[in-house]
């Protein structure tokens, strides 16, 4: 709180589920990612799908190269759809892929 007073031109991006008791603070309400309909959909199905493509990117940050194939398809489409397609769930859960 001190440096948003004493900063009169400081902008702070926050993520949060609440909304947080400042004065200045404007709030966006985001909807979840998509998530894949089944965990049965063929891997190029699953791939597409934006809770997927987020979890991908960052599971490529700790594992280059990381992709989703026909071995991993379900456990990723399982994995986002279990975290209801909030993206940062997503990605700390794909920090630790």
């Amino acid at each position: 709180m001190e440096l948003l007073a004493g900063c009169a031109r400081l902008h702070i991006l926050v993520t949060s589920r609440v909304t947080l008791p400042v004065e200045a603070a404007r709030t966006w309400l985001l909807d979840p990612l998509p998530v894949p309909a089944s965990e049965e959909l063929p891997p190029e199905e699953i791939a597409a799908c934006e809770s997927v493509r987020l979890f991908t990117e960052r599971a490529c940050m700790v594992l280059p190269g990381f992709a989703v194939t026909r071995q991993n398809a379900a456990a990723v489409a399982r994995v986002c759809r279990r975290l209801d397609g909030l993206p940062l769930a997503i990605e700390l859960a794909a920090g630790r892929a």
